[in-house]
């Protein structure tokens, strides 16, 4: 939908996935989450409520792997 964009895909654009199916293995154990906020399921997506003011979200792999990332468009 419109102003979603797919976990999967940020996962690995922020390098903290190696690929796809890692990023997709993560979300499908748990072990992913924006703001804090637990994912599950290997299509989850990043809607515009998740972002903070609007353009901002803090992705999570594991305990110590963090990313932030701007949402433009």
């Amino acid at each position: 939908a419109a102003g979603e964009h797919a976990v999967v895909d940020l996962l690995v654009a922020t390098g903290l996935a190696e690929s796809k199916s890692a990023a997709r293995r993560t979300l499908k154990e748990g072990g992913a989450s924006v703001n804090n906020r637990k994912l599950s399921g290997e299509d989850a997506t990043l809607t515009p409520d998740d972002l903070l003011h609007g353009r901002f979200a803090l992705l999570r792999r594991g305990k110590k792997n963090l990313a932030a990332v701007t949402v433009t468009g």
